[in-house]
């Protein structure tokens, strides 16, 4: 399939929490492709905001629009990620509808793009459905029991196939989507161990789609402005996007990466410019700013992660350092 003038359709949702998260995802989109961002918000400060900047190729789309009189009972009964989990489906369903879109993804918010998507979409070919699986580094193979697919980026096609995998998910997560394991079920994503199954589903092989629990297997380098991972068999692939996956700030002006093991040329090469991308589009406080968590198990917790080299909490001075 030539995708090379595609005009890729992507989805996402973010409050304003997440404005300059989402506001990067969209300037790295632009830097890689031709495409139409359907942003969903869920407050009018960030739609304020993101209308303000008159961004030519995103659609601004207030919740409200979506939400029918089961979703909102189901809006006051989860909290905020739990409810943009459960309406994914949802709002690929309005896209589908109101738009008449052949293939839209969804994709999390604090996602950046590298590079072209289009090595996915010629992956996934006449395919009706893409999950992405986790590609867990060996350390953290046992997470496998939270999914083996991450719902941070996933394709739908607007077909037999796709409409009767995607209302199927729409179902399930309207049903339950929680931020815990019970009865095989865990958020959303627990759900396409399932959804693997059904006809027109394929499970991406490329390794491009990066996440801090995936990143450790590989090295990586810099060929000609494009960053490209290596594997331990000598296979080289270009980056397509990484998954800033529980990058948070704190309101101690320190920024935490997430609880998996970040290699200081991952923190150089992903992280650090990320970090300063954001800071660039907005000051620290309109970050979305988190309290430290503590409590009685801080001090265990800490000493625990600093003896795998998995605490990730920076202070910005770090961040704004050259090297």
């Amino acid at each position: 399939m030539n995708n090379q003038n595609q005009i890729y359709k992507f989805c996402t949702i973010f409050d304003s929490g997440y404005y300059t998260k989402g506001l990067t995802l969209y300037n790295s989109l632009e830097k890689v492709c031709e495409f139409q961002l359907y942003i969903f918000t869920s407050d009018e400060k960030c739609y304020n905001l993101l209308a303000e900047k008159n961004l030519p190729n995103a659609t601004l789309i207030r919740l409200s629009e979506i939400e029918d009189d089961e979703l909102k009972k189901i809006k006051t009964m989860r909290d905020v990620a739990e409810y943009f989990w459960t309406i994914k489906a949802s709002c690929i369903n309005h896209l589908f509808e109101k738009y008449d879109i052949d293939l839209v993804s969804y994709v999390d918010a604090d996602i950046y793009f590298y590079s072209s998507p289009a090595p996915i979409f010629d992956e996934m070919g006449k395919n009706s459905v893409l999950i992405t699986p986790h590609n867990f580094s060996p350390q953290y193979k046992n997470e496998i029991k939270n999914g083996i697919y991450n719902a941070g980026f996933i394709t739908f096609r607007n077909d037999e196939n796709g409409l009767s995998a995607l209302n199927w998910w729409d179902k399930k997560c309207r049903d339950w989507c929680y931020k815990k394991k019970e009865d095989g079920k865990f958020g959303d994503q627990m759900y396409l161990n399932e959804l693997s199954n059904s006809p027109g589903v394929y499970s991406l092989l490329h390794k491009g789609a990066l996440a801090n629990w995936n990143v450790q297997q590989f090295q990586f380098q810099n060929s000609k402005g494009k960053i490209q991972g290596l594997t331990n068999t000598g296979e080289i692939f270009e980056v397509i996007f990484f998954h800033f996956h529980y990058l948070k700030f704190l309101n101690s002006k320190e920024v935490e990466l997430g609880r998996k093991y970040i290699s200081s040329e991952v923190f150089t090469i992903f992280y650090k410019p990320y970090i300063k991308y954001l800071l660039e589009l907005a000051p620290f406080e309109m970050q979305g700013s988190v309290k430290k968590p503590l409590n009685w198990k801080t001090p265990i917790i800490y000493i625990l992660r600093k003896l795998k080299d998995t605490y990730n909490i920076i202070p910005m001075a770090k961040i704004s350092e050259n090297s």
